[in-house]
């Protein structure tokens, strides 16, 4: 599944968190994927202010 960060391009509502290569060593670990947390949130948080 093609991502733009850790947004899925085929469907704008679906993040993945701790998905694919990219994303590190423990990345589909709650651990790893806090990581990656905080931009997400910040992400989903700026479209919703649109």
């Amino acid at each position: 599944m093609a991502t733009e960060g850790t947004r899925s391009v085929d469907e704008a509502r679906l993040y993945l968190l701790g998905y694919g290569d990219w994303t590190g060593l423990a990345s589909a670990t709650l651990v790893g994927a806090g990581r990656t947390a905080k931009a997400t949130v910040a992400d989903i948080a700026s479209r919703m202010r649109g």
